[in-house]
């Protein structure tokens, strides 16, 4: 079965902990083995255009085939892999692919950052500031995977504080874009922590309006950080695009 434990108690590409994301578990296998890939492949401890093969996925977690297979479609549909010659690969964190997620995100951060303003309570709040603290901490150690969980760590109080079960179904969606984190510069990841603080400060007032735009002013500026990373020609095909 999946294995929860730290993955340094084992080699090999599959074995890794749940504590990030464990309260949102929908407990099938499936979905649990998708989460561990989604992980690894967020924090880049699957690098870019890795395969992961139905067989092996398989075999080291010790499931069915038809198990595996259909958490790795799950991965594609998300656009965290790719086929290449038949094999699934590891896609690239593009800039022009997280561009374009984070311009749904814009709709989803405000929302949620207006609702957690409006029912939100003392929990949000401590949960948000310890994320910021150890953001800055991460930050400052330029720690990319620290900041990473960092980061989702606040996004994730947010949405949980909203008291709306919809938006946690965007949830993979903060989880995918949260790889511009290894595309940004330290000053943006800096600029980043501000942004967070002026949404949580709007949040901690109840200021609905003013949390609601802060939440989207944070990702527009990380969509033009972004747009300066993408080739041109990567933006205009997507633009395209049915």
């Amino acid at each position: 079965m999946v294995s929860a434990r730290d993955d340094r108690t084992k080699e090999g590409p599959y074995n890794l902990t749940m504590s990030t994301t464990a309260q949102w578990r929908t407990g099938s296998i499936a979905d649990e083995i998708a989460e561990i890939l989604r992980e690894r492949i967020v924090e880049g401890r699957l690098a870019p255009h890795e395969p992961l093969t139905q067989r092996q996925l398989a075999e080291d977690l010790d499931v069915t085939r038809a198990t595996a297979g259909e958490a790795l479609r799950m991965l594609f549909r998300e656009g965290l892999l790719v086929s290449h010659a038949g094999t699934m690969q590891v896609a690239a964190a593009d800039g022009a692919v997280l561009s374009s997620a984070y311009a749904v995100r814009e709709v989803v951060d405000g929302l949620a950052a207006r609702l957690a303003a409006r029912h939100a309570g003392p929990g949000t709040e401590r949960r948000c500031v310890a994320a910021l603290k150890d953001h800055r901490a991460a930050t400052e150690a330029d720690d990319r995977l620290r900041s990473m969980r960092a980061d989702i760590s606040f996004h994730a109080s947010l949405i949980d504080g909203s008291a709306n079960p919809v938006l946690r179904s965007h949830w993979l969606l903060v989880r995918f874009t949260t790889r511009s984190a290894m595309l940004l510069t330290p000053a943006q990841l800096r600029q980043a922590i501000a942004e967070h603080e002026a949404i949580l400060s709007a949040v901690s007032r109840g200021d609905t309006e003013q949390a609601e735009r802060a939440g989207r002013t944070h990702v527009r500026a990380t969509i033009e950080a972004l747009a300066q990373i993408s080739p041109r020609s990567d933006r205009s095909h997507l633009a395209r695009s049915p």
